[in-house]
């Protein structure tokens, strides 16, 4: 009988994230004190990156523990990062969820703005698409483009479509969505896994910047040619 994985600690959690968020930030991912990492602890808590934080020099410390509602878990605390809302909602919107790295892209954000008619980029045969598990040539995958929260109503609209998409899963999707002109959030079962979809997802939009898989529904947008 194989022996249980023992359940990470939340110092080993902080520890994957900022270790994850020191290559980040080398690639070029994560300038300006831009994105957000976190973990989740237990069934009961989330460590997130303090709002502000640098990721280029994280310490334990630029992480808080908030609950599934939001609220911190000692009033003393750093103010956790504005976009825990939306961490949240993929936690309790995705199965087996441990650790979600959002990142700023360059191609991702360029890829946005190209397919933003279509509502998503479609990538096809590449070998890194093992990565998530489609294994044929013939197997499409495709990685959900939306609005950023600027171009809502209000913040609730917004994570609404957020979870309407994660949701929909009407073709392949990598775990990831793309925030139009802003970046990508990616998640995994573990730091470890987290990490390696950021990089699969970050090589496909490199990828495609260069050469859109699918030229019938790229070339919708004006401006952009295979």
């Amino acid at each position: 009988m194989a022996k249980k994985k023992d359940t990470p600690s939340r110092e080993a959690l902080i520890e994957e994230m900022i270790d994850a968020a020191s290559d980040f930030h080398h690639f070029g991912w994560l300038l300006g004190g831009t994105g957000q990492f976190s973990s989740r602890v237990d069934d009961k808590t989330v460590a997130i990156t303090a709002s502000g934080t640098l990721k280029r020099e994280l310490s334990p410390d630029d992480f808080v523990d908030v609950d599934f509602d939001g609220k911190k878990s000692t009033k003393s605390a750093p103010a956790p990062s504005q976009a825990t809302d939306l961490h949240l909602a993929i936690y309790k919107n995705t199965d087996a969820t441990r650790t979600i790295y959002h990142v700023h892209h360059l191609g991702a954000a360029i890829c946005s703005d190209r397919d933003r008619r279509q509502g998503f980029t479609h990538f096809e045969g590449l070998a890194t698409l093992q990565v998530f598990g489609v294994e044929s040539d013939d197997n499409i995958l495709t990685i959900p483009i939306i609005e950023d929260a600027g171009e809502f109503e209000d913040r609730a609209e917004f994570l609404e479509k957020v979870v309407e998409t994660l949701k929909a899963g009407d073709e392949p999707t990598a775990p990831c969505i793309n925030i139009k002109h802003h970046g990508l959030y990616v998640w995994g079962d573990s730091p470890e896994q987290a990490r390696r979809n950021v990089e699969a997802c970050a090589y496909l939009f490199d990828y495609s910047e260069r050469r859109p898989m699918n030229p019938k529904r790229s070339a919708s947008v004006s401006g952009f040619q295979p």
